[in-house]
């Protein structure tokens, strides 16, 4: 017995298989149960690979809305760090460099796969 790849969802699923215990595709027809073709499901897939791309852009955007709020805050405000809102503008552009670090990693790694 071997594990191999569902060519519907790319789960890991024994060879013996006849469906896939993830979505349900009939391994030996090559149809899923839900009667989709191969074309339909890798159009399927194409759709939810946009939709994770575009998800993940729109956290790189949402972070650096947060960073750049916090910098311009701490511009306005001053620099220092005297109370708890100066300590909240210092946080926010932590926050969002972090963030912003951390999607533009997963982005990369996305685009790898």
């Amino acid at each position: 017995m071997a594990i191999i790849s569902c060519p519907s969802c790319n789960d890991n699923i024994s060879s013996k298989a006849k469906t896939c215990s993830n979505c349900n595709f009939d391994l030996i027809n090559n149809r899923s149960v839900s009667g989709l073709t191969d074309e339909q499901i890798a159009s399927k897939n194409t759709l939810a690979r946009i939709k994770r791309k575009y998800s993940l852009q729109m956290q790189a955007t949402g972070s650096l809305v947060v960073f750049l709020l916090g910098v311009l805050l701490w511009y306005v405000g001053g620099r220092e760090v005297n109370n708890i809102m100066d300590a909240l503008k210092v946080g926010m552009i932590a926050v969002g460099s972090a963030w912003y670090l951390l999607t533009r990693v997963r982005l990369v790694a996305f685009k790898r796969q």
